[in-house]
């Protein structure tokens, strides 16, 4: 009997050792060499136009913030820079109080490229609880449209913005909004913006 477990495991080892030496003969898949750091996608270069900062002189319609509510005047700022090593955007914009805008506003998008979906998305929140994801192509001549949804203040709403570039130091700006069920979009706000 002892000389039966001392076959077994004899054989048990050899069977062992023999899958071992199969495996050690197995040349591993050759590792691609590595090509660098990974690169920002070339289409957030789209943003480049934006770049800097931004004086701005807005309104907002009669309305636009509530029902009877007045047209507002305020002066704001815009800037525009990259973050996340060249990956992303911070679009920062602000708008002063004043005696005749009697509250401060400010809120941000952080864009990025979406590879998935093949584009820039935009991903708002302020100051007054609002929040959005929007998405942006391409220029079109000279305007750049984000849109997408947004929930907050007016509960969910489609949101549409965009951006029309006044030669290369002028930029306007138009806010908009639809809230759900509406047939119609309303200006919250536009601006006239220097670099």
């Amino acid at each position: 009997m002892r000389k039966m477990i001392f076959g077994f495991g004899l054989a048990v080892g050899m069977v062992s050792v023999g899958l071992s030496g199969a495996k050690a003969e197995q040349k591993p898949a050759v590792a691609p060499a590595p090509v660098g750091p990974p690169r920002p996608a070339k289409e957030l270069a789209r943003l480049e136009a934006l770049k800097g900062s931004w004086t701005c002189q807005g309104s907002s319609p009669a309305g636009a913030m509530g029902p009877g509510s007045p047209e507002m005047k305020y002066h704001s700022t815009f800037k525009v820079m990259a973050t996340a090593d060249g990956f992303g955007w911070t679009l920062a914009y602000d708008q002063a109080k004043s005696t005749a805008h009697p509250f401060h506003f400010a809120g941000y998008w952080t864009a990025a490229w979406d590879s998935a979906e093949k584009r820039l998305a935009f991903f708002w929140v302020d100051n007054v609880g609002n929040v959005g994801i929007q998405s942006g192509g391409d220029w079109a001549g000279d305007d750049y449209v984000i849109s997408g949804e947004g929930s907050g203040m007016a509960g969910r709403a489609s949101v549409r913005d965009t951006l029309t570039r006044k030669g290369p130091n002028g930029l306007h700006w138009k806010g908009e909004l639809k809230p759900a069920g509406a047939t119609a979009w309303i200006t919250l706000g536009e601006d006239d913006c220097k670099r």
